[in-house]
């Protein structure tokens, strides 16, 4: 009898999940940080979506908002855009100069805070501002899977350490140990 009516509550509760189409929802694939330009220990981030086609290309959509935390970005560009913001699917966060300079380690605890992002985004800095980096043209599929394969490809061929979030965190953590990431610079010929 008791297992009769744990099946039946399963069964009701099963029922109080959201449902989410894939192609009504945003999938944030890659996120930038710089400072604002015009306004004191502000931010600005940048968001890349990838939006696929039928014929299988894909367009890149960016948004970029300023705000005090991570999260005030956030909501400024979920009013940008046309449909829900899901973070499931980032790949990669790309930090700018002055912001990495300054110290970056208060937008990477907010990732680890945030339950939906994994502990395997690759953490990189940019050369210039990575607004720029994440709204150039790489290929046909898209901007941040590209960045995100450049990054892995050296990473299996040694060029550079590997480095993900947890690896960073770790290294930031452990004593006698500096965190690494590695160095994105836009290649001069794409715009």
């Amino acid at each position: 009898m008791k297992s009769f009516i744990l099946i039946c509550l399963s069964m009701l509760l099963s029922g109080c999940v959201e449902k989410e189409i894939i192609d009504e929802i945003n999938f944030e694939a890659g996120v930038g940080f710089d400072l604002a330009e015009d306004e004191e220990n502000t931010y600005r981030g940048t968001v890349v979506f990838q939006e696929f086609e039928p014929d299988k290309s894909v367009i890149n959509r960016t948004f970029s908002a300023n705000g005090l935390l991570r999260q005030d970005m956030r909501l400024d560009v979920s009013k940008q855009s046309s449909e829900p913001l899901v973070t499931g699917g980032l790949q990669l966060a790309i930090f700018g100069p002055e912001i990495s300079k300054k110290g970056i380690y208060d937008i990477v605890d907010s990732f680890h805070r945030d339950a939906s992002i994994g502990a395997r985004v690759f953490v990189a800095t940019a050369d210039g501002k990575s607004e720029d980096l994440l709204k150039g043209e790489y290929g046909t599929r898209g901007n941040a899977t590209y960045i995100y394969n450049l990054i892995q490809h050296n990473i299996d061929h040694r060029d550079i350490p590997l480095t993900n979030l947890h690896i960073f965190s770790r290294d930031y953590y452990q004593k006698g140990k500096d965190p690494f990431l590695p160095r994105l610079k836009k290649p001069a010929m794409i715009k």
